[in-house]
C-alpha cells in the first residue's frame, strides 16, 4: 500500500513468485460473477503470537461498498480466526482514506497506533469479530 510507484512486469512476476512460495501469506482475487474487482490478503502470519495482517484493494470503484467486498472481508476474517486460529488481525490504513477507516471500523477494527505520517494501525481481535459477525452477515443479505 505504501509503494505508490509504477512497477515493471518483471517486478510483478517476482512478487508473484515470492507469494507463491509462502506458506503464511494468502492472496485472493475477489470476483463478482466473472468480473475480478479486487484483491484481499492475509499475510505476516505469526503462529506463535497468533497474529496476522489483512488488506483489501478494490480496483473497480463501482464495487466499493457492495456486498461482494463485505462478503470477501468476512470470508478472509473467518479464515483467519476460525481456520488459522489467529487471535488478532492488524490492518494498516492510509490516514487520508476516510472510507477505508470507516470500513475497517464497521468490521470491528479499532485504532491502536500511528505508524508514520501517512498510515495508522488498526486491530481486530477474535472476540470482537465474533460479536460483529452476525450484524455483518445481515448487512450482506440486504
Amino acid at each position: 500500500m505504501e509503494f505508490q510507484e509504477q512497477i515493471s512486469e518483471a517486478q510483478q512476476i517476482n512478487w508473484f513468485k515470492q507469494i507463491e512460495k509462502s506458506k503464511t501469506d494468502f492472496y485472493y482475487i475477489i470476483y463478482l460473477k466473472e468480473t475480478p474487482i479486487g484483491l484481499i490478503h492475509l499475510n505476516q502470519i505469526d503462529k506463535i503470537s497468533k497474529t496476522g495482517h489483512a488488506g483489501l484493494f478494490i480496483g473497480e470503484p463501482n464495487f466499493i461498498g457492495t456486498g461482494a467486498v463485505l462478503g470477501a472481508s468476512l470470508l478472509i476474517l473467518d479464515f483467519a480466526f476460525n481456520t488459522l486460529d489467529l487471535s488478532t488481525i492488524f490492518a494498516k490504513v492510509k490516514k487520508s482514506n476516510f472510507a477505508a477507516i470507516e470500513y475497517n471500523q464497521l468490521l470491528g477494527f479499532e485504532w491502536i497506533a500511528n505508524l508514520n505520517a501517512d498510515f495508522d494501525l488498526f486491530r481486530l481481535d477474535q472476540v470482537r469479530f465474533k460479536q460483529k459477525h452476525k450484524l455483518l452477515e445481515k448487512l450482506i443479505a440486504l
